[in-house]
């Protein structure tokens, strides 16, 4: 299963972004990562979010400005739960919202995919049953008979 989530995005005098990730590591900062943002603010390797457990977390990357989550400050280097409705505060004022997370089950054809190195196990529909052959006439050509295998007495 995967961890579906969306962010909204806001930044000093920037239009409001709405982003969508499924199960990956997102680094924010300033101009780099999944998620750059212009505040001066902001460090280059600001935070990380991440899923573990179909759970989301963030993570501080030792920023100069530090982060809030809910108005109480991250600890460096140390993750911390995100639930659907926290809100991120990076240096003084980009703020990124949790709009919403989903456990999201693979496609029918993920799920039937096999994790390198696994063997999958195929079925085979049988073979078609075996034409007789007739002649010009239309009429079927005997057949030898397959012999019988010999009883071992």
């Amino acid at each position: 299963m995967r961890v579906q989530y969306t962010l909204k995005i806001e930044e000093p005098q920037k239009d409001v972004r709405i982003l969508n990730f499924m199960s990956q590591e997102v680094v924010v900062g300033r101009g780099e990562g999944a998620i750059p943002l212009q505040d001066p603010q902001i460090s280059t390797r600001h935070v990380v979010i991440s899923t573990k457990n179909h759970q989301l977390f963030v993570r501080d990357l030792q920023s100069t400005n530090g982060t809030k989550l809910n108005g109480k400050a991250l600890v460096p280097q140390t993750p911390a739960e995100i639930r659907t409705g926290d809100v991120l505060l990076l240096g003084k004022s980009s703020r990124i919202t949790c709009l919403s997370i989903d456990v999201v089950r693979p496609h029918a054809h993920e799920q039937a995919k096999p994790k390198t190195g696994q063997a999958r196990k195929v079925s085979l529909p049988p073979p078609p049953p075996k034409k007789e052959e007739v002649d010009s006439f239309g009429l079927p050509i005997p057949r030898e008979p397959e012999p019988i295998p010999e009883s071992e007495e």
